[in-house]
């Protein structure tokens, strides 16, 4: 079977469709009636061009809304949005690898992204979440990983996005290039392999790894999104109601707390998640290999503060800055009432 047809119909389930297209415009919308005419016919006529999909659309009237305009000898049938999209089936990481490269003042050849494959495969394996990926796609700047499950689930959005976004940056961590934080939209299209990447110069979109595997990934991302989103809620219920204590009272009983916890070396908590690190007394860590890590101490009037910037280390922190209270907290996931605790039991506070 051709490989492109093979990959569109492990991603395609009963009940929904996969639009594929240009940028901004929808050229085919398939299910699983007549797929394989349907997708061979399509891919003939426009195997030069540079297309995109997304699968999993729902099969409701909304979403196969046509354009107006009646000069068009075809009506246009609209892009899904993530309205469109009930159920997850699968999803992606896209890293754009020859950008982070360059960033760093080097270059990459087409090869050496295609290379790539093989070093993430071998790190993921090693990774309980992460090793069951099926395809990963060359896409002429960098790599797309894709996770298809043993079947669709249904969704919820903004459990979805918190719970990809947690995975992202266990991603992030583990292989050391940024995946695109925008693949956490479930309409998200992703380039076709098979087609071409045109942007300078065409590249073919090919797939360079597969593996016959499936998941329960989608799963995962729900569960820990909507225990995430319970965990938010739960810090914004505490700090609104500490606003307004203050406004009140102007005094909440664990403010000298959480400020003593603030004087405590931030050094010693990154030290009992990094212990290979050193710290070289100013601003900066190294890890075992001799990296430097992104972050610093900063100013003498913040001297316990650990700034943050683009940094795969502290990924879970989505602060920019944070104190010895908010990092443990963050980097461990914790509610308020957890953070305080840990800390009287580790310091006797």
């Amino acid at each position: 079977m051709n490989p492109v047809i093979k990959f569109l119909a492990d991603i395609l389930r009963t009940g929904s469709m996969i639009q594929i297209g240009e940028a901004e415009n929808v050229l085919l919308t398939t299910g699983h009636k007549d797929f394989f005419n349907n997708i061979c016919d399509f891919l003939e006529k426009n195997k030069s061009k540079n297309l995109y999909f997304c699968a999993d659309v729902d099969t409701r009237d909304p979403m196969k809304s046509v354009t107006k305009d009646k000069n068009l000898k075809h009506p246009l049938i609209n892009r899904a949005s993530d309205i469109d999209i009930s159920r997850k089936g699968y999803i992606y990481f896209d890293f754009d690898i020859r950008k982070r490269v360059e960033e760093r003042g080097f270059n990459i050849s087409d090869s050496g992204i295609k290379e790539l494959a093989g070093h993430f495969a071998w790190m993921l394996s090693k990774k309980q979440w992460f090793k069951n990926w099926s395809y990963m796609v060359y896409t002429g700047n960098g790599l797309h990983i894709y996770y298809i499950d043993e079947q669709a689930t249904p969704i919820n959005t903004e459990y979805f996005g918190i719970g990809y976004e947690i995975l992202r940056r266990k991603m992030w961590n583990i292989l050391g290039y940024q995946p695109d934080p925008m693949c956490k939209n479930p309409a998200r299209i992703a380039r076709l392999p098979g087609s071409f990447n045109n942007k300078d110069k065409p590249k073919p979109v090919e797939i360079v790894a597969k593996q016959d595997n499936r998941t329960k990934m989608i799963s995962i991302i729900m569960r820990l999104g909507e225990a995430e989103a319970i965990r938010l809620k739960d810090i914004s219920d505490f700090e609104e109601m500490l606003r307004e204590t203050r406004k009140r009272e102007n005094l909440y009983n664990t403010d000298e707390l959480i400020e003593r916890i603030n004087r405590l070396p931030i050094i010693n908590e990154i030290g009992k998640d990094y212990p290979d690190w050193t710290f070289d007394g100013k601003n900066f860590w190294r890890n075992s290999d001799g990296e430097r890590a992104c972050s610093a101490f900063v100013s003498a009037k913040h001297p316990n503060v650990l700034i943050i910037s683009d940094s795969r280390w502290f990924s879970a922190i989505s602060y920019k800055g944070v104190g010895t209270y908010l990092y443990r907290r963050e980097m461990s996931s914790m509610t308020n009432g957890q953070a305080i605790e840990y800390f009287k039991k580790e310091y006797n506070l």
